[in-house]
C-alpha cells in the first residue's frame, strides 16, 4: 500500500515484469491507499497540503499535473504498454474515462493509421493541412489503441485532426476539433461512436476521393501497384 504515485507505478512494473514471465495471470491494482507515515506527513495534513480521501489520491493518477501535460498512468500505460498485462484494477473509473478505452480497446483488433493531417487554428477560415501521419502512427499503443495528448503532442491550443485509418480490412475517416486540454482515444470498440464513417470503395474502382466533412481535410486514395493495399494522400501547400 502506498500513497505515493511514482512508488505504485514502479512497484506495478516491477511485478508485470517478474510474475508474467513465470506464466502467472496477474491482477495489478493501480489504488492509491490514504496513509500517515511519519511527522512529515502529518505535518502535510495540517497545513492542507495532504489529504486521507481516496478520491483525491485517484485524482493524482488520473489528472494531468499540469497543462498541456499528460495524467501520469496514461503516460505510464503508453510507455509500458508491450508488457503482460492480465487483469487491471483502478478506482474511480468515472474519474479516468479516457484510462478505461485504452484498456478496452487493448483487446480488439489492430488499429492501423495510413494517413493523419493536421489544421491549427480557427475552423471558420482556411488553415493549410500538413502532414502528421508518423507522429500520429508513433501514438498507437499496442498497434490496437491511438492515444494522443493533443495539447502536449501538437503543441497547439486548438485546430482539427483527420485521420484515414484501417481496421479489419475496412478504410475508415474521422474528423476531430481538438482544444489544448483534449485527450483522442480511438480504437475498434469505440471508433464508430466517435463519428467515424467506412470510406466507400466500390468493386472496379481503382482510385478516388474523400470529403470527410467537419471542414476536415479532403483526401485522394487510389489502389496499389502491387498487393491490395491502398495509398491515401492530400494536396498539402507545404
Amino acid at each position: 500500500n502506498t500513497s505515493d504515485v511514482n512508488q505504485l507505478l514502479e512497484w506495478n512494473l516491477e511485478e508485470v515484469k517478474s510474475k508474467t514471465k513465470k506464466g502467472k495471470f496477474l491482477n495489478n491494482q493501480f489504488v492509491l491507499t490514504p496513509g500517515v507515515g511519519g511527522i512529515q506527513d502529518i505535518a502535510k495534513l495540517l497545513a492542507g497540503f495532504g489529504t486521507l480521501q481516496p478520491v483525491y489520491l485517484a485524482n493524482e493518477l488520473y489528472k494531468p499535473p499540469k497543462k498541456h501535460a499528460t495524467a501520469p498512468l496514461h503516460s505510464f500505460f503508453a510507455q509500458h504498454a508491450s508488457e503482460g498485462w492480465n487483469a487491471i484494477s483502478v478506482d474511480y473509473i468515472d474519474l479516468c474515462p479516457a484510462m478505461v478505452s485504452l484498456m478496452v480497446g487493448m483487446n480488439f483488433s489492430d488499429f492501423d493509421i495510413v494517413l493523419a493531417t493536421v489544421q491549427y487554428g480557427n475552423p471558420n477560415f482556411y488553415r493549410p493541412s500538413m502532414s502528421v501521419t508518423s507522429k500520429v502512427q508513433s501514438h498507437v499503443v499496442r498497434n490496437k489503441v491511438l492515444f494522443l495528448n493533443v495539447g502536449r503532442d501538437f503543441g497547439s491550443n486548438f485546430g482539427t485532426l483527420t485521420l484515414a485509418y484501417k481496421v479489419k480490412d475496412k478504410y475508415f475517416s474521422i474528423v476531430i476539433h481538438f482544444d489544448g486540454s483534449s485527450v483522442i482515444v480511438l480504437n475498434e470498440y469505440n471508433h464508430i461512436q466517435a463519428g467515424s464513417k467506412e470510406i466507400a470503395m466500390e468493386e472496379g474502382v481503382e482510385e478516388g476521393s474523400v470529403n470527410p466533412g467537419g471542414g476536415g481535410t479532403i483526401m485522394t486514395w487510389c489502389k496499389a501497384e502491387e498487393g491490395d493495399e491502398i495509398e491515401f494522400d492530400f494536396d498539402s501547400p507545404f
